[in-house]
């Protein structure tokens, strides 16, 4: 299981006591947007991966 998978599993949690604390999901929705934004902005920076060209010698048949 990876790290954002552990840590996502935990957001409900959170977001309750949130909820509970401020008497509001709004805090709790905002702090769950920043990783989702942050990773969005990641993903649009990524280039795909180059593809190597393999110059084999053709040998004469």
């Amino acid at each position: 299981m990876n790290l954002i998978s552990t840590l996502a599993c935990l957001a409900p949690f959170f977001a309750g006591a949130i909820k509970d604390y401020s008497g509001s999901f709004t805090w709790a929705f905002l702090i769950i947007a920043v990783p989702v934004l942050v990773v969005l902005a990641a993903t649009l920076m990524m280039k795909p991966p180059s593809q190597k060209m393999n110059f084999h010698s053709v040998e004469a048949e």
